[in-house]
């Protein structure tokens, strides 16, 4: 009688990791304003190349107000990326950026350190544009055992 009491409990714990494994995860946005003008193309450009060297997946839509990367696909732990320029009235903008990835276990690397990075650099705080390392994802992956089917024949 008493191991049925844990049954419902560890199927509700298997169906709520499941549902939540596809998930996207995604993060509080990155944030850099700028006066118009140069001002604006600098950091615009600025912006496209820290996208194209830092996210995992590769720039799919690059116009005057949007640039965005493709993916995250799978359960992937890389980082997408999707800059939106937004024009004040007054001539100024905001240049802001999200990230997202398709990670169970989290993503590589963490938002705070994208968001730290993007700002610091399309500021112009900061000359580096690739200090994060990419994820290696494949490494972690397990050796493939081979075909089950071959397996058993």
């Amino acid at each position: 009688m008493r191991r049925w009491f844990f049954k419902p409990l560890l199927i509700g714990a298997a169906a709520s990791l499941v549902s939540c494994a596809g998930a996207l995860q995604p993060f509080s946005p990155a944030m850099v304003d700028c006066r118009g003008g140069v001002d604006c193309d600098r950091k615009w450009s600025r912006a496209a190349r820290w996208v194209a060297i830092n996210a995992f997946y590769p720039i799919e839509t690059r116009t005057d107000s949007l640039i965005k990367t493709s993916g995250p696909w799978g359960k992937s732990a890389g980082v997408a990326a999707s800059v939106i320029k937004t024009p004040a009235p007054d001539g100024s903008a905001w240049i802001v950026a999200s990230f997202e990835c398709a990670g169970v276990a989290g993503c590589a690397p963490t938002p705070e350190h994208l968001s730290r990075t993007f700002v610091a650099y399309v500021s112009g705080a900061s000359s580096l544009a690739a200090d994060i390392p990419r994820p290696d994802l494949h490494a972690r992956a397990p050796a493939p055992l081979g075909d089950p089917l071959l397996i058993f024949q």
